[in-house]
């Protein structure tokens, strides 16, 4: 595991950064796994920023307490799970990159299966494997709206 170490007075987003590199300047791979759980709150969020309403160094310091961002509103257990073990306050004990991206491809695959492909088969519920609840579909959709084939525009 490579480590590198931040100049003097190099600086970097604290919210993004492991413990042990916002308070030691020590980078190393784990620090970039901690770096991406950060990352994955960002993009449950739509790009909400990480610990709101906490400055710099509140953060620092409720992390280094044990403090770990609640789960975003509508985010998955398994991606949670995943935050968390991102979270880890040692370093050894984060996933690897490469567990990341395995587990990373299961959850997607998981959350883009169809649970039914015909809706006329279905009952209400839960959708095994599309994480979402359902009615049963009584009727057919109606009809989308057609749109012009062609488009015209103004010339000047």
């Amino acid at each position: 595991n490579q480590e590198y170490v931040a100049h003097a007075g190099a600086r970097f987003p604290i919210k993004w950064t492991a413990p042990e590199a916002a308070n030691y300047s020590r980078f190393t791979t784990a620090s970039d796994v901690w770096s991406f759980g950060i990352l994955l709150t960002e993009i449950v969020t739509y790009g909400r920023v990480p610990y709101p309403g906490m400055h710099n160094a509140e953060v620092l310091r409720q992390v280094e307490a044990g403090y770990r961002m609640p789960a975003p509103p509508g985010c998955p257990a398994e991606l949670y799970d995943l935050m968390l073990e991102c979270w880890a306050a040692d370093e050894a004990a984060r996933p690897s990159f490469a567990s990341i991206h395995g587990r990373l491809q299961v959850f997607c695959e998981e959350w883009d299966r169809p649970a039914y492909r015909d809706p006329a088969t279905a009952t209400s519920g839960t959708a095994v494997g599309a994480n979402t609840t359902f009615e049963r579909c009584e009727s057919p959709p109606p009809p989308l709206p057609l749109y012009r084939r062609h488009v015209t525009t103004r010339q000047n």
